[in-house]
This record gives C-alpha cells, sequence and structure tokens, in this order.
C-alpha cells in the first residue's frame, strides 16, 4: 500500500508465507516493510525505512531494522527507470539455533545497504521491475547478504493484474543447518482501486 504527495511518498509493504507438505510444515515466514521517501530533486531522495519479519525456515524467530540513506536517479526515463541506493542499517535479530551452532542467538549488526532497482515497461501491459540488495556488515565485510526479486507483471485489465516473481536470497555466514543460497518462485494477483 503506497500514498505519493508532490515531494513525498511512503508505502507499507506486506508479505506472509505458510506452506504445508504432507502434512508437515515447510515455510512459515511475515514481513512488514515501511519506507518513506522525500523527492529533494528529480534524481536525489533521501530516504528512511524500517521493518520487521521472521522466518522460521531460516531459524529467524523475530528481525527488526530501520535505516537512512539516499536513492539516486541513474537512469530516468518513460520506458526505464534505474535507482542506485546506498544506506546505514540497524539489524536486531533472534534466532533458534540448532545444538553445537557457534552462531549468536541474538545479533545487533550495523549494515551498509546498498541496491539497485529497476523498472522497465515492455508495452502498454506489461513491467519488468527488480531490486538487488548488497548489505555487508560495516565492521565485518565478510559479512553479508544478497538479496534479489524480480517481478514481471501484465495488466489483465484496468484494475487486475498478474504478476509472477522470483526471489533469491544469498547469506554468506548463516545459522547451522542453513543453507546459504534460497530461491522462490512466486505467482500473484494484484488489484487497483
Amino acid at each position: 500500500v503506497g500514498y505519493g504527495w508532490p515531494h513525498l511518498q511512503t508505502f507499507v509493504l506486506g508479505n506472509g508465507d505458510l506452506g504445508w507438505k504432507n502434512g508437515v510444515r515447510f515455510s512459515n515466514a511475515g514481513l512488514l516493510h515501511w519506507r518513506w521517501i522525500y523527492k529533494l530533486q528529480d534524481r536525489l531522495l533521501p530516504e528512511c525505512f524500517a521493518q520487521i519479519n521472521y522466518d522460521k525456515s531460516r531459524r529467524l524467530d523475530f528481525r527488526s531494522l530501520f535505516g537512512a540513506g539516499v536513492r539516486l536517479g541513474v537512469v530516468f526515463s518513460d520506458l526505464l527507470k534505474l535507482w542506485w541506493g546506498s544506506s546505514y542499517m540497524f539489524e536486531h535479530e533472534r534466532l533458534t539455533l540448532s545444538p553445537g551452532d557457534v552462531h549468536l542467538s541474538r545479533i545487533n549488526h550495523h549494515r551498509w545497504s546498498n541496491y539497485l532497482s529497476v523498472l522497465w515497461r515492455l508495452n502498454e501491459r506489461a513491467n519488468l521491475g527488480g531490486v538487488v540488495y548488497y548489505q555487508p556488515q560495516i565492521d565485518a565485510l565478510r559479512d553479508y547478504r544478497i538479496l534479489g526479486d524480480v517481478t514481471l507483471t501484465v495488466d489483465v485489465s484496468q484494475r487486475i493484474s498478474m504478476a509472477m516473481s522470483l526471489n533469491v536470497r544469498y547469506d554468506a555466514k548463516p545459522p547451522l543447518l542453513v543453507e546459504k543460497r534460497d530461491i522462490k518462485i512466486q505467482n500473484s494477483i494484484g488489484f487497483k482501486l
């Protein structure tokens, strides 16, 4: 859900995921993200953000984070928009660890969050959009995350759209028994009010 004024844009993004296979839960995750973007100039936008989430499959019981930085418009045309953002981010995590894991169960990290965001208008009904984040820990650069999300959206009508998304996650130092890479494909339907 988003709203914009002439010099201010804000949105809230929520996502939940529950899944069972043969009576066994394989997915249990939720996310709530808020972002505030101020239009200082056409291509220079300070922003701040906050997020809470959990992901039981990654042993993440709770994460909260907040940060602030700047977004720069690199390419800005009717067909293609490319943004680069860089921010300071504070992150707090609580994890349920496997026996013998040397990973800490409660963590506070300072990260440098960088991203590229693209919106490419393929035609009058289809858009390809995505964002890729690179988030190293400031005091331990070998502890980093790469997160990517690419979505193809096709308008079925003026108010209904369909989307297919590819989500990729890489964590250089995950907890024990958690894969470094995670790939997810999702289909969704969108409604415009």
